[in-house]
């Protein structure tokens, strides 16, 4: 089938395949660039989630110890009732950012299937501090040192719980985070090697299959082309044997050419047959018209012989009429009429005299064309 198509369509098909190949390369391509793609935004969303739970871990620390530091502001700056009212004011405020925040955390935590224990331990332990604070404060009088120490002895060390377990969560958010990191890294690097795998992959197929399809096409086009070439080449050594024939396997340019060399090699060899014909004509029409020659040849010498044999005669008879005439002359007392009677022979013979002249140089002339070699 394949062979029934033109030169130029075999080419088209060829690119449409390369094309094709091509466009499902790039397909390919583009599909395992999405699944990436989709990977990396799902690291970043999940990298930017988890550094939003290490700061806000490490945000709660500051924001506990901004609540312990208000509390060491009451017990060192509250004498003054109206500083007193900020200082507690703060406390308050640090003190609720603190469980917020934690609260938070917790949540954050819960969607990534952490433990989740140590907040609530920190929750604990904190909601215990607020309390503690609340009831020491309740004998805490500013002006008086022994009341501000009192109530610093009471709560001494009440704030290292809290402490230990909100660090305790920074550092497993960190841990965790670390962990997250490196296993979204690895993702990341196998999404990449196999993202150039399949690239590679589907560039080699498509080379294999490109290459074996372009050299399938080129061989049906070369193998035709150099069949035709030995052929010609083969004619052209065999000092031009015009018997051989080009086999004809294909409908395309390539085989109209093989069949119009064909045909170019029958006209030759009809014409060449025809040129022999027609000189074994020429040379048998050459032999008869060279024996018609010769024999004319022959006529024309015996009509020469002929007519010089007769011109002798004629001679003789003229000579014999001079001695007539001379003894006629000699004959005084001839009658008139005997001389004029003598006249008119002799003017009758002259007159044939001449005419045998005539038709000797004609003879002559004919004989010399005669003797002409056949051109």
């Amino acid at each position: 089938m394949l062979n029934d198509l033109k030169i130029g369509v075999r080419i088209m098909i060829l690119v449409s395949i390369l094309l094709l190949a091509m466009s499902a390369l790039g397909l390919i391509g583009l599909s395992v660039f999405q699944e990436t793609h989709e990977l990396s935004n799902r690291t970043v969303r999940s990298s930017e989630e988890l550094l939003q739970m290490v700061d806000s871990s490490r945000k709660t620390q500051v924001l506990f110890k901004k609540q312990v530091q208000e509390w060491k502001n009451i017990l060192l700056r509250g004498h003054d009732p109206t500083a007193f009212q900020k200082y507690m004011s703060n406390f308050q405020k640090e003190e609720k950012a603190t469980s917020e925040e934690l609260q938070r955390l917790k949540a954050m935590m819960t969607r990534y299937g952490m433990d989740v224990s140590s907040v609530d331990q920190a929750l604990a332990t904190h909601g215990q501090l607020g309390l503690r604070y609340g009831e020491a404060l309740r004998g805490f009088n500013g002006g008086d040192p022994e009341s501000v120490r009192a109530v610093d002895k009471q709560v001494n060390g009440i704030d290292r719980a809290p402490t230990e377990a909100i660090d305790s969560i920074v550092k497993q958010i960190e841990n965790f985070a670390a962990q997250e990191f490196s296993q979204m890294q690895s993702q990341s690097d196998a999404a990449l090697a196999r993202f150039q795998q399949i690239i590679l992959t589907a560039l080699l197929i498509s080379l294999i299959v490109g290459g074996s399809i372009g050299w399938f096409f080129v061989r049906q086009i070369t193998r035709p082309l150099s069949v035709l070439q030995e052929r010609i080449a083969g004619i052209a050594e065999s000092d031009g044997d015009l018997t051989q024939q080009i086999d004809i396997t294909s409908r395309d340019e390539i085989g109209v050419m093989a069949n119009k060399f064909n045909l170019l090699l029958n006209k030759t060899r009809n014409t060449i047959a025809q040129a022999a014909s027609d000189a074994v004509n020429l040379n048998e029409k050459a032999r008869q018209l060279s024996s018609t020659t010769d024999e004319v040849h022959q006529t024309s010498e015996q009509i020469a012989l002929a007519v010089d044999a007769i011109a002798r005669g004629n001679q003789d008879i003229a000579n014999e009429i001079n001695q007539i005439r001379d003894s006629l002359h000699a004959i005084n007392g001839n009658a008139q009429t005997t001389a004029d009677g003598v006249k008119r022979i002799v003017s009758e013979f002259s007159d044939v005299n001449r005419t045998l002249d005539d038709g000797r140089v004609v003879m002559q002339k004919q004989k010399g064309k005669c003797k002409r070699p056949f051109a």
